[in-house]
Order: C-alpha cells, then sequence, then structure tokens
C-alpha cells in the first residue's frame, strides 16, 4: 500500500511539472503589431478607413495595405467572427451593444477583444457662429457626463437590447 501511494504521488508530481513548464495555452495575440507580424487581414468600415489614410505610420500602411472594406459594421463584425484570419476596429460600445450574436452555446464570447483602447472616436455638435444656446448647451453636456448619466444611459440601452433579443 506504502508503494502504490508512493508511485501515485511521484507519477503526480512529475504531471503537473511538466504542465507546468510547458503550458498547452497559445499565446493571446495583444497588439496591433503582432496581429500584422502574424499575417491578419483587415476588414474595416468607411470612417476607419478614412481615419487610418489621414496617419502616417508603418502599422497603419500595413492595415491598410491588408485591408478591405465592409458595410455597415455589423458585416465586419460577422465576418471577423466567423474567420480566424481577420481582425478589424469598431467601437467598443458598438460591440457591447451587439455581443449577444457573438456567443458559442456556452455563452461565451468567441471574439477577443483588446483590454486597451487603440483609438478614439470623438463626436462633435455643429452650431452657427453665435448660437444663443451654445453656453447652456456646453454647460448641460458637461454635468450630465460628471454625473455619469451617459454611462447609466449606455447601461440602459445594453440592457433593454439584451431583454429584447433573449424575447426574439
Amino acid at each position: 500500500w506504502v508503494f502504490s501511494n508512493f508511485f501515485l504521488n511521484a507519477s503526480y508530481q512529475t504531471s503537473l511539472t511538466s504542465v507546468l513548464a510547458n503550458p498547452s495555452f497559445e499565446h493571446q495575440i495583444s497588439t496591433l503589431e503582432e496581429l500584422i507580424d502574424d499575417d491578419y487581414n483587415f476588414i474595416f468600415n468607411t470612417p476607419v478607413l478614412g481615419f487610418l489614410e489621414m496617419w502616417d505610420g508603418d502599422v497603419f500602411n500595413t492595415m491598410l495595405k491588408h485591408s478591405t472594406h465592409c458595410v455597415p459594421t455589423l458585416n465586419c463584425l460577422l465576418k471577423v467572427s466567423q474567420r480566424t484570419d481577420y481582425a478589424t476596429l469598431v467601437p467598443r460600445s458598438y460591440f457591447v451593444y451587439e455581443s449577444w450574436r457573438f456567443k458559442d452555446k456556452h455563452k461565451r464570447s468567441v471574439m477577443y477583444v483588446f483590454p486597451r483602447k487603440l483609438m478614439f472616436y470623438i463626436s462633435v455638435m455643429y452650431m452657427t457662429k453665435g448660437f444663443p444656446l451654445k453656453n447652456r448647451i456646453n454647460e448641460l453636456i458637461v454635468r450630465t457626463t460628471e454625473a455619469g448619466l451617459v454611462r447609466r444611459w449606455l447601461q440602459n440601452i445594453y440592457l433593454k437590447k439584451k431583454l429584447y433579443d433573449n424575447i426574439h
């Protein structure tokens, strides 16, 4: 009995050491440079293509060379979810809004999202010069943002979308 326990313990420690020494997980790509080095194809919607064409740099130029155009944005995400050699740039809020489409049967996402932001979408409001409500609108925008109402509204939109999609 003692020898059989010794044998089981030794075999367990040996297999544990081999798993720790040689992990079975693949490296997760986490930068644009790694995507380019692994020869990913890029698929972008019109605003992202316009953004990339404005900037100089090896990374952006390489992405443009290996890119195709798609419309609407949802088609870009669908293609990336179906192919393992494609990547895209979309606003995180849009991905969260449509994320229910990209789940497996265990409700896990089939797509990897980089944890850090790669680019920012800036929204602006245009008015004529001398618009009488400009200062008041600016004040309201600052107050709603600082109070966290914009984030709350986004969460409500995501929740309504999730509830609607679960019903239909």
